[in-house]
């Protein structure tokens, strides 16, 4: 074989090998899974104030604390957005959980508490552990940074009433307030629970008075909003203290009970007349021995 024709083959040879290589890269290339949709996903997730997917955030904003006529919502954007579940409680849409990416594990966990949405994010999307939370107020969320408040400053909370029963910031002179913790543990969990403000009042509204009085007030004032059904317990899941309430004709709520402690002791039991009277009768001791009785009027809580 001459020398011009073996070095003529060598050469399309080393040509042909090489369109190889470069063909293959290219497909390898294209079947390489990419990852960006999950980052955008993560980063929606972590920041609530850059935006949520699409229409998870109105969808939910607008649902949250709304009657609920069945036990829960599955799906509730269908497919091709993210997977948003709806639950019932005590007759209300009151919680909800966000899968972003379709991937069977939660992204977002959203709450409706004492008339305030909360959010709580999974940076990790591991489905375990939720360590941002959000609550919008005023048309915004705002983290644990923004709503820091010190204590005493809890926005006319307990800690600040002077009227009212002993528990209530009345007799005790704020020192014992009516979740039984100290005046500054208690204005700030007023700060906490009323950090919806404008929210709560959105709720509840001007006619009703309780609105006007302490944590446990606005706290039962946000729980007759409710739909009326037989009994709710404990709506207040989360907070110091625990208030059922009841319905004994249906129509209206007719009664609560509230435990200041959580130690399974009512130290409050209110009734709620046709006429709008308020009453309830005080175990002092918390001791279910209730030997005072207090009515609500204009300024608030009057001994009887």
């Amino acid at each position: 074989m001459k020398y011009t024709t073996f070095r003529n083959l060598v050469v399309v040879g080393g040509l042909g090998l090489l369109g190889v290589g470069v063909w293959q890269c290219g497909r390898c290339a294209a079947d390489r899974p990419d990852s960006t949709p999950d980052a955008a996903a993560r980063t929606v997730s972590s920041s609530p104030r850059s935006g949520a997917s699409g229409a998870v955030e109105p969808y939910l904003l607008a649902k949250l604390g709304k009657s609920a006529p069945s036990d829960k919502i599955k799906d509730g954007l269908g497919a091709g957005q993210p997977k948003v579940n709806v639950y019932n409680e005590g007759g209300i849409w009151a919680r909800a959980k966000v899968d972003l990416d379709r991937d069977e594990k939660w992204d977002e966990k959203w709450s409706f508490d004492d008339g305030v949405v909360k959010r709580q994010v999974s940076p990790a999307d591991d489905d375990t552990h939720y360590p941002i939370e959000y609550r919008w107020v005023d048309g915004t969320w705002r983290g644990a940074a923004d709503e820091a408040t010190p204590a005493g400053d809890g926005g006319g909370g307990p800690a600040n009433d002077a009227s009212g029963p002993a528990g209530q910031g009345g007799e005790t002179g704020g020192a014992a307030t009516s979740d039984g913790v100290g005046a500054g543990e208690a204005a700030n969990d007023d700060a906490d629970a009323g950090a919806g403000g404008e929210a709560e009042a959105d709720v509840a509204g001007d006619t009703n008075p309780l609105m006007a009085g302490g944590m446990v007030d606005k706290a039962m004032a946000l729980a007759r909003q409710r739909p009326v059904q037989d009994k709710i317990k404990d709506t207040t899941k989360g907070r110091p203290f625990k208030i059922n309430i009841y319905s004994d004709d249906g129509v209206r709520w007719s009664r609560a009970k509230v435990d200041l402690d959580r130690d399974d002791k009512w130290d409050e039991k209110w009734t709620f007349d046709e006429d709008g009277g308020i009453e309830k009768q005080v175990a002092p001791a918390d001791d279910d021995n209730y030997t005072e009785t207090w009515a609500w009027g204009p300024d608030g809580w009057t001994k009887i």
